[in-house]
């Protein structure tokens, strides 16, 4: 079976957290200009998605069935010490919050695996590579409140008997996605399985004046400290960098077409969104959060 390689986006569990462009210190000025261009250029090879509020798993197929990791402990091994649902269920038993979305999740993969689990275990190759999922349960609540039970597949991985991860081994996870769209498995006991959202922007709104806007403020910022563009923005003070990115990722957000929330509420900012730059993945989040209690109202 064939795989496209290609860069992850994701966070949470047996992951690390996705950076906001303030949080890296080895940006420099230039880099952060070199961002803002990238968004208004729609270059049509860059790609930006919609960052939900879910909850993130990582899940197998060893042995004929469905595996979970939560920690690198569970990927040592070729999953050797995953979880089943039931072993996932006792995991979470005594930690704090509704992990109900967990074991209801991995059930409804464990259906949809298991109605083509020859080709599955062919993609998964007994444990050796795992899938990023995000999971989207009504009652399990970060910051935005769902009404829909949905498992966002994201790429997969392969690790080493470690459990390190083979940055050189990455793949799409289109090959499963489009196995189970062929067999009509991608609803599962409420959960629909779904994609990324990759959105689109408004041209109308990416114009050259407001790009020349945020360029300037970013020119300003090292001129001011007299400081050249090639300098890291940890040369300042970090607020500034946070305020200015705060700004720029509230317009972005709210040139997006395409939003999953928006079918919920009208132009409501979600809660942001994921790009990539230089081989690392960074997050952008307005100041959405004021929207909420009407939305959730």
């Amino acid at each position: 079976m064939n795989f496209q390689k290609f860069n992850i986006i994701n966070e949470g569990g047996a992951y690390g957290h996705i950076m906001h462009p303030y949080e890296d210190n080895s940006l420099t000025f230039k880099d952060i200009k070199n961002i803002i261009t990238q968004f208004f250029n729609t270059d049509p090879s860059f790609q930006a998605t919609e960052k939900m509020d879910g909850v993130s798993l990582l899940v197998t197929w060893k042995n004929n069935s469905i595996r979970a990791a939560r920690n690198k402990s569970h990927l040592a091994n070729y999953g050797q010490n995953s979880l089943s649902p039931a072993e996932l269920k006792d995991f979470f038993s005594n930690k704090q919050g509704n992990y109900t979305a967990f074991y209801d999740a991995l059930h409804a993969l464990n259906i949809a695996f298991n109605a083509s689990k020859e080709l599955v275990n062919k993609i998964f190759c007994n444990g050796r590579r795992f899938l990023s999922v995000e999971i989207i349960y009504p009652g399990y609540t970060n910051v935005i409140k769902y009404r829909d039970k949905k498992i966002i597949f994201h790429n997969i991985y392969e690790y080493d008997i470690y459990g390190v991860r083979l940055y050189d081994e990455t793949y799409n996870m289109n090959a499963l996605y489009n196995l189970l769209l062929e067999r009509n498995l991608l609803r599962q006991n409420d959960f629909e399985i779904i994609k990324p959202n990759i959105l689109s922007f408004d041209k109308n709104n990416l114009n050259g004046l407001k790009y020349d806007y945020f360029i300037r403020r970013i020119d300003t910022l090292y001129t001011y400290n007299h400081l050249t563009e090639d300098d890291v923005f940890a040369s300042i003070d970090k607020v500034h960098i946070k305020d200015f990115f705060i700004e720029f990722g509230k317009f972005i957000i709210e040139s997006s077409i395409g939003l999953m929330t928006d079918k919920y509420i009208n132009k409501i900012p979600t809660e942001g969104l994921v790009f990539e730059y230089n081989g690392k993945t960074y997050k952008l989040t307005g100041d959405f959060r004021k929207y909420l209690k009407q939305w959730q109202d």
